[in-house]
């Protein structure tokens, strides 16, 4: 009998691995591996946020009060650095889950900046820097967009569906007047690249 005992405490680690081996079988092949991606493409389109979600803007115009700039950002996958964790009887008990992959970034958004092409009010005239007059999102959410970056700036994502982004600026101040308004969005990334890129001009009105 204590033969039996002995010869069972010795295979419980080897009983652990098959039970972990077996709860993971159903894991796709593609898990628990970490990519790299890079910032490809960037877009900007005029928003409506008068309806209960902000929408794209063509053509017309828009109340001043409910005005925002849609940043698209669009990235891409550009190698696996680390291949699928391990398991082993020494690991936690939640390792028996399929582990997501990582998508890290090769850079980071350094900084967001929107720029006045037309004279925006007394004291903003054409190429003016008014991105204080902006927040990502509104509402109770709103955040300043340095404080959004010193968040979202270097991010880690887990869904590859979710490389590409929508960032959506709203105009949390308001010219004083009805004018006809363009803006000029500026993306700079850790690595030093710049990139610019300007709205369809717009009626803002109130």
């Amino acid at each position: 009998m204590k033969f039996k005992k002995i010869l069972l405490l010795l295979l419980l680690p080897y009983m652990f691995e098959v039970l972990i081996a077996c709860s993971t079988g159903d894991c796709d092949g593609d898990f628990g591996n970490t990519y790299q991606y890079t910032h490809k493409l960037l877009e900007v389109k005029n928003l409506d946020y008068s309806g209960t979600q902000p929408s794209v803007v063509l053509e017309g115009d828009v109340s001043k009060h409910a005005y925002g700039i849609r940043l698209a950002i669009q990235r891409e996958m550009v190698a696996r650095i680390t291949g699928p964790v391990k398991f082993s009887v020494f690991s936690p008990l939640y390792a028996t889950d399929c582990p997501p992959n990582e998508y890290v970034g090769i850079e980071s958004i350094a900084s967001i900046k929107v720029f006045t092409v037309n004279d925006f009010d007394d004291t903003h005239s054409a190429g003016s820097d008014v991105s204080n007059y902006f927040r990502v999102g509104n509402g109770a959410n709103a955040m300043t967009l340095t404080k959004f970056l010193d968040q979202f700036g270097n991010k880690t994502i887990y869904l590859v569906d979710q490389l590409n982004e929508d960032v959506d600026l709203y105009l949390a101040t308001a010219p004083e007047s009805n004018t006809s308004n363009q803006f000029k969005v500026q993306v700079t990334f850790s690595d030093g690249r710049v990139v610019e890129k300007t709205v369809d001009e717009i009626d803002l009105v109130d």
